[in-house]
């Protein structure tokens, strides 16, 4: 289960922050835990997704050495990233995730180096 203020990969949002788990009324009454999630990269969509039997695919990010090794094939394709949602591909999506793993990463180290001093 994933924690507020964890990063994943949303199907249909891409990198996205849990920003709450809450449990949500049904229309029978039961209560329902739910992720609240925002998208990373269109900060004004957020979403709720149930955290279990949800239909959208949601997961990890991908490791830091994965992301570097897509970010170096698509700066040696030198593949143009298609920003605009209606035009979103796959591709891009997976190296936008990539280059936000990296920079998560060097924000993490430069904190860590911060609070050593």
């Amino acid at each position: 289960m994933y924690q507020k203020k964890d990063y994943v990969y949303v199907e249909s949002l891409g990198v996205c922050r849990v920003e709450e788990v809450t449990s949500l009324a049904e229309k029978d009454g039961t209560s329902i835990l739910y992720y609240g999630v925002r998208s990373m990269r269109n900060q004004g969509t957020t979403a709720y997704y149930p955290v279990e039997d949800h239909k959208v695919e949601i997961r990890n990010l991908i490791t830091l050495e994965e992301a570097t090794k897509i970010v170096e094939e698509y700066e040696k394709e030198k593949e143009a990233e298609v920003t605009t949602e209606e035009n979103r591909t796959p591709v891009s999506d997976k190296v936008y995730e990539a280059k936000f793993v990296i920079e998560l990463d060097k924000k993490k180290k430069a904190k860590k180096a911060s609070a050593k001093k």
